[in-house]
């Protein structure tokens, strides 16, 4: 019995979004294991000023490595990594060691 493309289709999108969603809870299991309270972070980002040692050196001499050199519509750049959480007071926390972004992958 052949099998429907529309069907292999539908179940390659649910293996995409479970996978998708699997990284986000292991991004936000990696927050957690550094001691911030995953209620409390309003959102991710990601500053090279706070990078340190083989990072920093890392994001000079290869600054592709952390973030798309592609602009996007709205005129930023997109990250491949966070390196700070932003809390819900407004403050920010650095994050040791920096954890690598979750993208849905394109469908």
């Amino acid at each position: 019995m052949p099998i429907d493309a529309d069907i292999l289709e539908s179940i390659n999108k649910k293996s995409r979004e479970c996978d998708y969603l699997l990284a986000v809870l292991d991004l936000w299991a990696q927050v957690e294991a550094q001691g911030i309270a995953p209620e409390t972070v309003a959102s991710f980002g990601f500053d090279p000023k706070l990078l340190e040692g083989k990072d920093a050196r890392d994001y000079r001499n290869c600054r592709d490595r952390f973030v798309n050199p592609h602009r996007q519509p709205d005129n930023t750049y997109r990250t491949y990594y966070h390196n700070f959480v932003r809390l819900n007071d407004g403050s920010i926390q650095p994050l040791d060691p920096i954890l690598k972004a979750v993208r849905r992958t394109e469908e």
